[in-house]
């Protein structure tokens, strides 16, 4: 259990990171210049707030699965963090060239 406080302050990480990715998201996606490519997110992004409830699913698999084997949980939640990160950065520049594209 000496990895709790890391998982659990990455866990924290991940979760900010998935309410950036969902506003990042609808900002794109609302303004009609983009849409949402991951088929399963795509019918959550349409409706709201279950996109969000997914991003805490996910939140809670991953404490779960620390339950199970905490050495493989920390290293899979550090990828998916990452990554999650670099889906963030996507979003974030997307949302900012349509921002610069309406003001044209």
């Amino acid at each position: 259990m000496e990895t709790f406080p890391l998982f659990l302050a990455l866990l924290t990480v991940y979760l900010f990171l998935g309410l950036a990715d969902y506003f990042t998201t609808l900002a794109v996606v609302e303004s009609g210049e983009g849409r949402e490519v991951n088929p399963i997110m795509a019918p959550l992004v349409a409706a709201g707030e279950p996109a969000l409830w997914a991003q805490l699913a996910s939140g809670a698999l991953s404490a779960a699965f620390y339950l199970v084997d905490p050495g493989e949980a920390l290293v899979g939640l550090l990828i998916v963090t990452v990554l999650k990160a670099l889906v963030v950065v996507n979003n974030s520049i997307n949302a900012y060239l349509v921002v610069l594209k309406l003001r044209k």
